[in-house]
């Protein structure tokens, strides 16, 4: 099996453990989410958008940027 291919079965795998945490902490998960995400493709940036206002804007609920390991939110399109 490809090492790239291994690489992501280890990251859905972990993030499948992980999601038991969802019922109790759902910001955690997907901070968990995004960054085993970014580490495991290689990124620099993993976030989550949302439409807010009938969909006239687009919101930034949560990024990862990998090179700095931080989280961000708030951004608006």
């Amino acid at each position: 099996m490809a090492t790239k291919l291994k690489k992501q079965l280890k990251a859905l795998a972990a993030i499948s453990k992980n999601m038991s945490l969802a019922s109790t902490d759902l910001p955690a998960t997907l901070r968990f989410i995004l960054r085993t995400a970014a580490e495991t493709l290689g990124v620099e940036r993993v976030g989550v958008w949302t439409f807010k206002d009938a969909g006239r804007v687009l919101e930034c609920t949560d990024m990862y940027e990998l090179s700095n390991d931080r989280f961000s939110s708030g951004y608006r399109l």
